[in-house]
């Protein structure tokens, strides 16, 4: 049977964790090596990023992520035991790119509660997307 998206969401919400917004900005305001990656796509950014969000689109990451990949983003995806929270705009794409990336092995990935909107609600900063 065919998983719905809502199916994938909640399997990737249990299996890799959520972190709230002022769990992150805390774990950001004390430098912790933390590596926030928003998958929107660039025309979706209007609205803001989590300060030093790295921007790697849903449909590029199954690329950018994979270590085996001619087009891997070694900037972004240091190595597969880095702590990395993914975002987007509500949470959904997030956790679908936290499922991708354990698919290649990464092993300490989370997914913002709320994603960047839930973020913003608590008034936390935004900054533009670069």
């Amino acid at each position: 049977m065919t998983k719905s998206f809502s199916d994938r969401v909640s399997e990737a919400k249990a299996e890799h964790g959520t972190i709230t917004p002022a769990e992150l900005k805390e774990k950001l305001d004390s430098n912790e090596a933390v590596t926030v990656v928003d998958v929107r796509d660039a025309n979706a950014l209007g609205g803001g990023v989590i300060p030093g969000a790295k921007n790697v689109s849903l449909g590029t990451l199954f690329y950018k992520a994979d270590p085996q990949s001619a087009f891997h983003d070694k900037e972004t995806f240091q190595s597969t035991d880095q702590p990395i929270v993914c975002t987007c705009g509500g949470g959904g794409q997030a956790a679908v790119a936290a499922s991708v990336l354990a698919d290649y092995g990464y092993t300490n990935v989370t997914i913002v509660e709320g994603g960047t909107k839930g973020w913003a609600a608590e008034g936390l900063p935004t900054e533009e997307a670069e």
